[in-house]
């Protein structure tokens, strides 16, 4: 199993031609800012939204973030948890 982004859009279609079980993902990122990311299963993989929302009083410091190490961030954790998961409960 392994994590993919997907940007609003693609994620959009997607859930209008099959409609899927939204997950959400609590991430915590490195400065120790949390927040939520959705995605869902399909076949192995755990598609996510390409977004990061973390609370009202973090937006301003989320947005002052570089967008392409929030991104690679969220990719490396995302992967990191999908792995564990699928560890745990022998999904590979």
């Amino acid at each position: 199993m392994f994590a993919r982004h997907l940007e609003v859009n693609e994620f959009l279609d997607i859930m209008m031609v099959t409609p899927k079980k939204i997950w959400k993902q609590v991430i915590c990122l490195d400065n120790g800012i949390a927040g939520i990311v959705y995605g869902f299963l399909d076949q192995g993989t755990f598609y996510y939204l390409d977004r990061f929302y973390p609370s009202k009083q973090k937006e301003e410091e989320i947005q002052n973030m570089d967008f392409y190490e929030l991104h690679k961030e969220l990719y490396t954790k995302l992967n990191l948890k999908v792995h564990l998961v699928a560890q745990q409960f022998n999904l590979n």
